[in-house]
């Protein structure tokens, strides 16, 4: 019984919560390397994916995925007015799996 009052106490309280104001554009694109070029570490313009991210009708942030051309950011950019961000111009890092301490290499010398 008491779990029954609490979770309509949860609902109420739910119903006149502010709602939380989104603080990204309507429509906005992201260039970015796919999963599998980011694992192998492999670049290239037929690697980028471009993500656009926009809200329906219902007011939902949902997202499609495009394969990268630069024709396609040209139409996104000047004929439906979509920001676009290139995350691929900056420098990617990989992940480090190990570390190797000065004195443990060991120089040839001919």
């Amino acid at each position: 019984m008491i779990k029954f009052i609490e979770k309509i106490f949860e609902f109420i309280k739910n119903i006149f919560k502010k709602k939380e104001k989104l603080d990204y554009p309507r429509d906005f694109a992201l260039i970015d390397f796919s999963e599998v070029a980011t694992g192998l570490g492999v670049k290239g313009d037929k690697n980028k994916i471009i993500t656009r991210f926009f809200t329906n009708r219902f007011g939902n942030l949902e997202t499609k995925k495009y394969r990268y051309s630069e024709e396609r950011v040209d139409i996104l950019r000047n004929l439906h007015h979509v920001p676009v961000h290139d995350k691929t111009t900056q420098q990617i890092k990989f992940p480090i799996f190990s570390r190797i301490l000065p004195g443990e290499i060991n120089f040839l010398s001919k």
